[in-house]
């Protein structure tokens, strides 16, 4: 029977360990996610209320960024849109707040040699990150 018990405590333990782990990972996803959509929404933002981009640009970008990236999801004209607007909203509020201030110093643009590995995978799928509340907690 003492086997049994440290057998339970054992699987309690490392039960614990993974659930804290993909907790961990999945804001890790988020965060960069979020830092993503931040930074493409001031870039669009930036370029389309303020710059020299016309009537018709974001939906041109999002068909030319399906070309470059096949099975690209996530960025089409709507959602770069939206990326925008999530942008104009906290900008303002990042901008005043101190835990905000890795986001802003954190670029999120690849550096060439990432666009080049990139493109020589040419199997690039972003997907968006997996649901949290379907984690089991028991």
């Amino acid at each position: 029977m003492k086997s049994l018990e440290n057998y339970t405590e054992a699987v309690t333990a490392i039960r614990d360990a993974i659930l804290r782990s993909q907790h961990r990972a999945l804001s890790a996803v988020n965060r960069e996610q979020l830092s993503l959509y931040y930074g493409i929404g001031g870039f669009v933002s930036q370029n389309s209320r303020e710059g020299f981009w016309g009537t018709g640009a974001i939906e041109q970008i999002s068909k030319m960024l399906q070309g470059e990236l096949p099975g690209l999801r996530g960025f089409s004209a709507e959602n770069m849109r939206k990326m925008r607007r999530f942008y104009e909203e906290w900008v303002l509020v990042i901008n005043w707040s101190p835990l905000a201030t890795n986001l802003m110093e954190n670029e999120n643009l690849l550096s060439q040699a990432e666009i080049s590995q990139v493109e020589e995978s040419k199997d690039v799928t972003i997907r968006p990150p997996m649901d949290v509340t379907k984690i089991n907690h028991t």
